[in-house]
């Protein structure tokens, strides 16, 4: 019999003793090159595979089965538990960690982007409503409890959970805890957040549909309606319709949460009111928003539709041959149908200016005609009104001997009041004065010592469009009580005073 190499081993049963399997006395052991001995089952069948596949097979088979068994070992390491991904969601929510959350929540919905903008909106409705993200959070740790088996009895609920919380058949809440299941390994959990459809419905075609700030739509006859898909929050809601001279706008805050069909509805309309303006000034232009326009009062018999309480102003503007005159600026209000637009005689610096000379001139110059007695001392006046003069003083130069002097005079150019005349070239207004002045009467049947008096007038002033010049008409007792100045007389900051020295 010829001995066998070292490298060549004998698998067959005749080489095995049958009782302890021990080698025969012919062919001892080595202890320099003993080689393995294996079953004759397990080496027949590694011998038929290695047949079958060959050699490269049989290794490229093992490093699969390693593969697989190294990515479940590193699976049981690194798959997270859920109530870790809830509790990290919860301090995201607690710090108001918007870039985590970003990464952290998912949506199945690719209309909607999950992003610091959309973060901050989230945060927002859980900081302004505490009950809310208490519920957020109880509903994921039960579902975190649910999917661990740390609720008793609920091992049949898991499946209809899985249902619910991947949208298919029911609502879980706006944020849920969601599973992914993988045929023969580990699952895995992610964070979902509901998204919703908000509708958007206005009542007139042409209005622009701003949604967080950015227009998304502009309707048109046959659609009034514009649907955004968004995420859980509170969003802002405007709409925009244009018209002449101004966009007539309507805006709602919108909480989208907590509502299971995850649809909103929110109806805009445009709504307006007409006015009536009127103004004295036949060629009185508009002014809308403080933007000059071509149209005049009288182009309207019905202004509108206007926005009340929503910050927009109207007022007249007309040309006067000193310059341009203007009205109050008015801002539309609820209740309010009408508003006079005339404008406030004497507004400019220089007719002002004008103005106030001419008053000044004419108390001073009335104090002294009462001195002298002489009525030729008045410069601007009319003929009307020199008239009235000469006889007052004529009557009291008999009885009255004057001295003293005008300390100040005011005019309240807040009270100026146009009329209307016949005559086109005339312009007349009256406005408010106090003259202050110091006067002694020597012939005084009362008191020979000097009096302090505060002579409230209504001063008439005309202008004339031909000779370009300014007269006093008429100067009476001003019986403010019966004209309703109201609280602002002679106290508001187009009151001028003048103190003569």
């Amino acid at each position: 019999m010829h001995s066998q190499k070292p490298d060549q081993l004998d698998f067959s049963s005749s080489s095995l003793q049958e009782g302890n399997g021990s080698p025969t006395q012919s062919q001892p052991p080595s202890n320099e090159h003993q080689t393995p001995r294996w079953p004759a089952g397990i080496l027949s069948f590694v011998k038929r595979i290695q047949e079958r596949i060959g050699k490269k097979g049989l290794i490229a088979g093992l490093v699969l089965v390693l593969s697989i068994s190294t990515l479940y070992i590193v699976g049981a390491v690194t798959a997270q538990d859920p109530h870790t991904l809830v509790k990290e969601f919860e301090t995201a929510v607690y710090e108001g960690n918007t870039e985590k959350l970003t990464k952290m929540l998912v949506s199945n919905d690719s209309k909607v982007k999950i992003d610091a903008e959309s973060m901050k909106k989230l945060m927002a409705i859980m900081k302004k409503e505490p009950k809310y993200q208490s519920i957020v959070t109880s509903s994921l740790r039960s579902a975190a409890d649910l999917y661990t088996n740390k609720i008793q009895g609920t091992d049949d609920f898991v499946e209809e959970y899985d249902k619910v919380s991947d949208g298919s058949e029911g609502y879980r809440g706006d944020i849920y805890l969601h599973r992914n299941e993988i045929p023969f390994f580990y699952d895995t959990y992610e964070i979902r957040i509901h998204p919703y459809q908000v509708a958007i419905t206005t009542n007139e075609p042409n209005t622009k549909i701003i949604f967080n700030g950015k227009e998304v739509f502009q309707t048109n006859s046959k659609q009034l309606t514009h649907v955004e898909t968004v995420l859980p929050g509170v969003h802002h809601v405007k709409t925009a319709k244009s018209y002449d001279f101004w966009e007539l706008t309507n805006d709602k805050e919108v909480a989208a949460i907590n509502e299971p069909t995850g649809k909103v509805e929110v109806s805009l309309e445009s709504k307006g009111e007409t006015v009536s303006l009127s103004s004295l000034f036949p060629q009185t232009k508009l002014v809308i928003n403080g933007k000059d326009t071509t149209k005049l009062v009288t182009d309207y018999e019905k202004f509108g539709p206007v926005a009340k309480q929503s910050g927009m102003t109207v007022l007249g503007e007309t040309e006067m041959p000193w310059g341009i005159e203007k009205s109050y600026e008015r801002e539309f209000q609820t209740g309010t149908e009408k508003y006079d637009l005339t404008p406030q005689t004497l507004s400019t610096k220089e007719a002002r200016t004008q103005v106030t000379e001419l008053i000044n001139t004419h108390v001073k110059q009335r104090l002294r005609s009462m001195v002298e007695g002489n009525p030729a001392v008045f410069t601007q006046i009319s003929d009307t009104l020199r008239k009235d003069l000469v006889e007052d003083i004529q009557f009291s130069k008999s009885s009255h001997e004057y001295s003293g002097r005008v300390q100040d005079c005011k005019i309240d150019y807040h009270q100026v009041d146009y009329l209307p005349t016949t005559n086109p070239n005339i312009i007349l207004f009256t406005i408010p004065i106090i003259e202050h002045r110091t006067i002694t009467d020597k012939k005084s049947f009362f008191s020979k010592d000097a009096q302090e008096e505060f002579n409230e007038k209504l001063v008439s002033i005309q202008y004339n469009k031909t000779t370009k010049k300014w007269l006093i008409s008429n100067l009476v007792d001003d019986r403010k009580w019966e004209r309703n100045r109201g609280d602002d007389y002679m106290n508001n900051p187009d009151v001028v005073k003048t103190e003569f020295k």
